[in-house]
């Protein structure tokens, strides 16, 4: 035992951190079941009714740990994503099962742009490799997919900043 008790607090929040790991792998198995059932059963990827059914109950649960409603529906949001993003890319390969190992993705402005990491977000989930191609205007990277110069196109559709 060590004479630092904030060492020995840290251990056991470190502990923690990975179990919950543990579980979210888990969760991750799992929503991967459910996208083969949703795909056989030709359900939709997405089931928003559902979403707002489980934060409800979530935020219900969380009330007597004294937990905020919106830090626990942040937190499970994020989860949720997880999951969608994580059927969909079981869903995409199922539908193109020879699967590019890499890609060429053309997005709107330069490196670290959010188009850019969007960009890298979604084929981080379907591919082994990346090719960047950052693009100056909308018809720039229309150009790209239309010539071949790039497999996909990101464009920004609303700016919530």
């Amino acid at each position: 035992m060590t004479d630092n008790p904030l060492l020995a607090l840290r251990e056991r929040i470190t502990e923690l951190d990975l179990k919950l790991l543990e579980l979210l792998a888990e969760r991750r198995e799992l929503a991967l079941e459910v996208a083969r059932a949703k795909l056989h059963t030709h359900r939709p990827i997405r089931d928003k009714e559902r979403e707002r059914d489980l934060l409800d109950k979530l935020i219900e649960a969380a009330k007597p740990h004294h937990f905020d409603g919106h830090y626990i529906t942040r937190l499970f949001q994020l989860i949720i994503e997880d999951s969608v993003l994580t059927q969909q890319a079981l869903l995409q390969h199922h539908l193109n099962p020879t699967g590019a190992h890499s890609a060429r993705v053309a997005f709107l402005g330069p490196k670290g742009s959010y188009s850019h990491l969007a960009a890298r977000q979604y084929a981080a989930r379907h591919f082994e490799q990346l090719v960047e191609c950052g693009c100056q205007k909308f018809q720039d990277i229309f150009a790209m997919v239309e010539t071949g110069q790039a497999d996909y196109g990101v464009l920004p559709i609303e700016n919530t900043t």
